[in-house]
């Protein structure tokens, strides 16, 4: 038993005696698949952390501050009312006079800047997605509720900022929602059909 033990261990050196260099080019792709493996790890990691650092953002500084002010707006007793006056109304003139006064009485709040401060924030957020800076999964789990939300409520605003001021945060939001989080977007028109971002 112990000569064919050795036998056996002087054959398997003579292979790689003579399988030397090609063992040398396995070994350098072994090492060189885990090293890419590595990397793309950390990229994705890297990727998790950009977009936790936007998801934050969302409820610190200016970004916060601007939330706060608009939500104070909503549920305000000339809001309120305002929206009583709205809800009696057929729903063509119901979203019609929507679109036309609430400009008007955001301004008369000053509160645009901050609804502008936020399209400005999501619109960023679209742009680090798409650029591949950003984990969609992460985006997409954690604020498409609020983007969505914003898009529908404002869309009078975007539509005429983009218009007027040639801003392309609303076209990159619309595909941050649409596209990049498809799945939520068919949950969300599943859930409210007859909004006027959904398909019909």
């Amino acid at each position: 038993m112990q000569l064919q033990s050795n036998s056996s261990g002087a054959l398997m050196w003579r292979w790689i005696e003579r399988n030397r260099e090609q063992i040398k080019i396995v070994f350098a792709v072994i090492a060189a698949i885990y090293a890419v493996t590595e990397y793309r790890f950390k990229i994705h990691d890297d990727h998790v952390d950009k977009a936790l650092s936007y998801i934050e953002k969302h409820a610190e500084g200016k970004v916060i501050e601007a939330r706060t002010r608009i939500y104070q707006f909503w549920v305000s007793d000339k809001t309120e009312e305002w929206l009583k006056q709205l809800r009696r109304e057929v729903p063509a003139k119901r979203f019609a006079r929507y679109d036309k006064e609430l400009p008007d009485l955001i301004k008369s709040e000053n509160i645009t800047s901050d609804v502008y401060l936020l399209m400005d924030y999501y619109g960023s957020v679209a742009l680090c997605v798409k650029s591949s800076l950003c984990d969609s999964g992460a985006i997409c789990q954690n604020l498409f509720n609020d983007v969505q939300g914003y898009r529908q409520t404002y869309k009078v605003l975007l539509s005429q900022w983009k218009r007027d001021l040639g801003d392309t945060a609303p076209d990159e939001i619309a595909y941050l929602t649409e596209k990049t989080c498809a799945a939520q977007f068919a949950n969300y028109c599943k859930a409210a059909p007859t909004t006027s971002n959904c398909p019909p």
